[in-house]
């Protein structure tokens, strides 16, 4: 990558930005690569980071050269972002071809504590039994672009237990059936005829586990559809997923903005690092259900965090930086920037009010 001359004045138009792929197995050969124009890709992948989160920062395209976003925000901090760094908020794209783990993220200080933990306990950065990478919170927003399937929150204990008696597990709460899922090793038995159960038992919740069945089978985790509340959202349509909330994303394309962090607690389905007693120390029993959220008038969806804002722009909008514009649909100027569908740009701070226009829809993230 050619970078940026030391002697560069900082950048105070719109610039591209050029995201960086994750190849996680539970990612798709197409969903990206259609959505940015390209043919299916050899292998998964899962994700699409525009950001400046230092494990795959986006490349800043300046016109004297490029650099990773988080190195430009480093030399150009007022310019980027009115302020020191780091920028607040991470914009992905998901592309989901087999369920994800079941997971939940710390609260602010959850994460600033297990942060301090692990470095004083001499557990490396980038190990892979690690589980706060950084000391930041992870608050969610995922809108669906394609039909998009999740689990998200729990359900009424009434109807689990329901569920759970229908396939001869005797559990009594929420706590005690999460702990069995998450240590099923003493009713490993009991488990596995659950599942064996279930399709002619629950034949239609079992549209939800065949999916987790068949992709880790002998996973205690396919049971989770009957404690957690499935979601399907229509394009358009998004979640809101606060610290502590229970969830996995099960199938579909899908923008989703978050806090700059990559601290996951993960409890199944999954082949990564799981801890099930720090898991069930973030998780919010009492967490309402996230309701399927719709854009406002000002194409604004409402989230309860200050780490970001999503807001979508059909046509025509003014962005006020820092900012990252993500085009989904046809193709927009993003002040003098031309941004085709599956590409972003980046508006820093000192650019002020930016005109976008065009014929496309774009997402459009910024600190909340």
């Amino acid at each position: 990558m050619p970078g940026a001359p030391a002697d560069m004045a900082p950048p105070r138009r719109p610039f591209r930005l050029v995201g960086r792929i994750q190849p996680y197995a539970w990612g798709t050969r197409t969903g990206i690569a259609r959505l940015q124009g390209r043919p299916a890709s050899r292998g998964p992948q899962a994700e699409l980071w525009l950001g400046a989160h230092p494990r795959a920062p986006a490349t800043a395209v300046l016109p004297d050269g490029s650099l990773p976003l988080d190195q430009a925000i480093e030399r150009w901090p007022e310019a980027l972002l009115g302020g020191q760094g780091p920028l607040p908020f991470l914009l992905k794209v998901l592309s989901v071809g087999a369920p994800l783990s079941v997971q939940a993220h710390p609260d602010p200080a959850q994460a600033a504590a297990g942060f301090a933990r692990e470095d004083a306990s001499g557990i490396p950065r980038d190990a892979p039994q690690r589980n706060y990478r950084d000391p930041f919170a992870k608050p969610e927003l995922v809108c669906a672009l394609t039909r998009f399937s999740a689990l998200c929150g729990f359900r009424p204990w009434d109807e689990a237990r329901a569920l759970l008696r229908a396939v001869d597990l005797p559990w009594t709460s929420h706590e005690q059936a999460v702990h069995a899922l998450l240590r099923p090793s003493g009713q490993a038995e009991a488990i596995r005829d659950a599942i064996d159960l279930a399709p002619d038992a629950l034949p239609g919740m079992f549209r939800w586990m065949e999916p987790l069945v068949r992709h880790h089978p002998g996973d205690a985790g396919a049971l989770f559809p009957l404690l957690l509340r499935p979601v399907e959202l229509a394009p358009g349509e998004a979640l809101f997923l606060p610290a502590g909330q229970l969830h996995c994303y099960v199938d579909g394309l899908a923008v989703e903005v978050m806090g700059n962090s990559d601290n996951v607690l993960r409890g199944g389905l999954t082949v990564k690092h799981k801890d099930p007693d720090e898991l069930m120390a973030v998780l919010d029993r009492n967490a309402p259900p996230s309701p399927v959220l719709h854009a406002d008038a000002d194409g604004c969806y409402p989230a309860a965090t200050e780490a970001f804002a999503l807001r979508r722009i059909a046509g025509h909008g003014r962005v006020r930086g820092p900012a990252v514009v993500l085009v989904t649909e046809g193709g927009l100027h993003v002040g003098e920037v031309a941004v085709p569908r599956g590409e972003a740009a980046f508006v820093p701070h000192a650019a002020g009010e930016v005109v976008v226009a065009g014929e496309g829809l774009a997402f459009v993230a910024t600190p909340g």
